[in-house]
């Protein structure tokens, strides 16, 4: 990263090295420049040393990079902590409970489809349509999974209310209510 300092004292930041040969037509850089930057300090260019970034809570605050600061000796990045507005908050937090949902319903369906897959059908949706069948095996099993897929989406959806109510805090993975569902183990 480099700092252009124009002869007006305004700063051209970020600085690309691949600016040089329209800001500088008549004259001949050497081919040093890729290793060497001092000869750029006499054409107001100078090294801009990376620092590392503040720690933010992603939920309320951003992070700007800033103009760099120059310490006496050397350019050094700068960065801004930046308060997001009540809206973007919102936002952030919409997008975070959208993502999280829609988590939580895929790996709910797929607890469900590979608890299924143990008895080799195809998923719920399959072992569910068994409930009808005359294979006593079968239309046991069937009747078990229309009742297991049920109760796994009622439960599910209580505890979505419950987090919608704001009397449930919001899951940060599947595994914060997994345990929360109705247990997936066939009848003997």
């Amino acid at each position: 990263m480099f700092i252009r300092i124009l002869s007006d004292n305004s700063i051209v930041y970020p600085y690309y090295l691949s600016s040089l040969p329209v800001d500088f037509p008549y004259t001949s850089m050497s081919s040093d420049i890729a290793t060497d930057f001092t000869s750029l300090e006499g054409h107001g260019i100078y090294v801009v040393h990376a620092t590392t970034q503040p720690t933010i809570n992603p939920a309320s605050e951003r992070v700007e990079e800033g103009i760099p600061s120059h310490n006496g000796e050397i350019w050094l990045q700068t960065w801004e902590v930046i308060e997001l507005t009540e809206q973007e908050q919102a936002e952030k937090q919409s997008v975070f409970v959208n993502f999280i949902s829609k988590l939580i319903v895929n790996k709910t369906q797929k607890r469900l489809d590979d608890f299924a897959k143990t008895r080799n059908y195809d998923g719920i949706l399959s072992a569910c349509t068994y409930a009808t069948s005359e294979v006593p095996k079968f239309n046991a099993e069937g009747v078990y999974c229309v009742q297991i897929r049920d109760a796994t989406w009622a439960s599910l959806y209580t505890l979505m209310g419950e987090v919608a109510a704001q009397t449930r805090p919001m899951p940060t993975c599947f595994e914060d209510i997994e345990g929360d569902l109705p247990p997936l183990t066939w009848p003997v």
